[in-house]
Order: structure tokens, then sequence, then C-alpha cells
């Protein structure tokens, strides 16, 4: 075996040590897109931590976003664990970005963020272009993403404390980058730590 192809997988091993030490100590990381795969490894992560008998998971996020249903999920998932007697930490750590920001973490019980942190809220999108669909399908999915941005609103209404009016016209056909001091002052996080 070769010198470089030696240290890949000693760093993989490596990597993989220290996410099992985080585990064990109820950290769990967010920090890719979210999709199905992030949801169904950060699932099988909560249950991992639960069976070891935690009674508390923080959660670092460092996260771009991503598809809005994996999110909706992992949003439910979290918020049963307060069901089972587990309370929920957030600390963003550089970026919460669009579901990140809007729905993940806004599941936690607490929400914290580091001085630099930054996010961005907007309206749900559809990055499909230009494809051959018949109008019907077209006004099937635009009330499904109506549904969908009404689902979100509620869910930053209730937790950021804001009417939905006010959550309606600060992003609405925008996208809208916050600082930590911004996020806090919008109701996104509840205090900023070092």
């Amino acid at each position: 075996m070769n010198k470089n192809k030696k240290t890949r997988i000693e760093l993989r091993d490596l990597e993989e040590s220290f996410q099992l030490q985080e585990l064990d100590n109820g950290i769990i990381r967010i920090d890719e897109e979210i999709c199905d795969y992030t949801t169904t490894s950060i699932s099988r992560h909560i249950d991992y931590v639960i069976n070891s008998g935690r009674k508390h998971i923080t959660f670092r996020i460092t996260s771009p976003g991503g598809d809005v249903y994996s999110s909706l999920a992992l949003y439910d998932i979290i918020l049963g664990l307060n069901s089972k007697g587990v309370k929920t930490t957030a600390i963003v750590e550089g970026l919460a970005a669009s579901a990140a920001s809007m729905v993940l973490l806004q599941a936690m019980d607490n929400r914290y963020s580091r001085p630099t942190a930054r996010f961005l809220i907007h309206e749900p999108r559809r990055w499909a272009f230009l494809e051959r669909q018949k109008t019907s399908d077209l006004k099937d999915e635009t009330q499904e993403m109506v549904a969908v941005t009404n689902v979100i609103y509620e869910i930053l209404a209730k937790r950021c404390k804001k009417p939905i009016k006010f959550i309606d016209e600060s992003i609405d056909r925008r996208e809208r980058w916050l600082s930590a001091n911004e996020a806090k002052e919008y109701g996104l996080i509840d205090k900023i730590i070092n």
C-alpha cells in the first residue's frame, strides 16, 4: 500500500473516531446540505445518542440548507425528542442558510450562534427550469409551494414571536442575509456565545 493511500485511510479512521467520540458526548454535526441521505444519517445519530441514555443533544450546525421536505422531516424528528424527555441545543458555527435556519434551527429548545455566524432566509423556491409541463402540473406545484411556504412562515412566526405578516414581508421575493446579532434580533436564535 502506498503512503498516500495509507494516510487517507488513517485520516478516515481518525474522522470516524472523532465522530463516535462526539456522538458519545451527545454532539451531532449537521455540516452539509440537508437531503434525504443526511436526514436518515442524522436520525440514526439521534437514535444512537438516545440509546446511550443521554437526555440532551447538541447539534452543531454549518449548513447551506437544502431540501425543504427533508428539513421538515428533521424538524418533526427533533420536536418529537421532547416527548422522550430529550432536550436539544443548536450552535450555529459558520452558516445556517435557507432550510437550516428557517426550519431545522427552529425545532431546537435552545438556539445559539457563534459571533461571526451568518444566516440566510428566503421564501421556498423551485430549482427546475424550463421543463415541459402541463399547465395543470404547474398549478398543482404552485399550490404545493404556497402550502409549504405557509408551513414555514407559521414555524418562524411561532418561534421568532413575530406576526406572519412580518415574516412574509421580510423575506417575500428576496434573500435576506443576517449577522448573528441580526438573527438574534429577528428571533432566529436565543443567544450569541463564544
